[in-house]
């Protein structure tokens, strides 16, 4: 009997938004795609006072316009329906979005647009003012509840993204549980910032542990950037303690996913 099905996608130290992406595919009664995306800063160019994100405005830094913002949400569109197929996504869930309109915007102003697409999104509070989001078709997925649940660490003053979880009803069939993960970052080095990371692993665990205590065979997926891969303590306290994982890309491997930073 398994005492824990999990089902994770990693994303591990992302930096192209080209290549910043994880997909697995969940057998059902028919064959549907399920991904997880870093959009790497999706910031909407209005100046929010209450968020750090001077930078992306049109005045700020980076000089983030709103032809670029654009720009940005085309190319986004084009991963995502790329890695859709010919049957396109059921679930996309993403990270690094400033707000919920940057979500509502990509479905409206792009080829996206033409998809019976719903949003499930919290304002976390990251110091930034990113969050992870997720949307989903209609048509194979129906949300049932979702709710934010906060991470932060022992010890630190801020907040890190929240880990998204979202209950559903898979083809109108299976019910799935999404937990959608934005992990500390490594600034500061990989070995000062760990704690932090092994700390949303627990919280991840809880979360997971909680479900299957009232339903052990539960059907769930963890997705995100974890900023981790399967060797560090963060993801391996979800494999040293019993935790069996289904998966569908990597018959060798407990995960699915990209390893991808700065073009290497």
């Amino acid at each position: 009997m398994f005492r824990f099905r999990l089902i994770a996608l990693y994303i591990y130290l992302l930096a192209s938004v080209a290549t910043c992406m994880a997909q697995a595919t969940i057998p059902a009664a028919s064959a549907i795609r399920i991904a997880f995306y870093n959009t790497e800063n999706l910031f909407h160019p209005d100046n929010d006072s209450l968020t750090l994100d001077d930078e992306f405005t049109p005045d700020g830094k980076l000089h983030w316009t709103y032809n670029r913002y654009r720009i940005k949400l085309q190319h986004i569109s084009k991963v995502l329906m790329a890695m859709g197929g010919w049957n396109g996504l059921a679930i996309a869930g993403m990270c690094e979005l400033e707000n919920r309109q940057v979500l509502e915007d990509l479905l409206k102003y792009t080829p996206l647009s033409n998809g019976n697409w719903g949003i499930v999104h919290h304002d976390s509070p990251d110091h930034r003012g990113i969050d992870v989001g997720l949307i989903y078709n209609r048509q194979c997925f129906t949300v049932i509840s979702d709710r934010a649940c906060l991470v932060r660490p022992p010890g630190s003053q801020l907040h890190t993204r929240d880990i998204l979880y979202v209950k559903g009803v898979l083809n109108g069939s299976d019910t799935l549980h999404i937990m959608v993960n934005h992990w500390p970052s490594r600034r500061g080095g990989a070995e000062t910032s760990e704690p932090k990371r092994v700390y949303a692993g627990q919280v991840l665990k809880f979360l997971a542990d909680s479900i299957l205590q009232k339903q052990p065979s539960a059907m769930i997926l963890a997705m995100g950037d974890f900023n981790d891969g399967p060797g560090n303590a963060s993801i391996r306290q979800l494999i040293d303690t019993g935790v069996t994982f289904r998966h569908t890309m990597l018959p060798q491997d407990p995960f699915s996913g990209s390893h991808k930073f700065a073009g290497d």
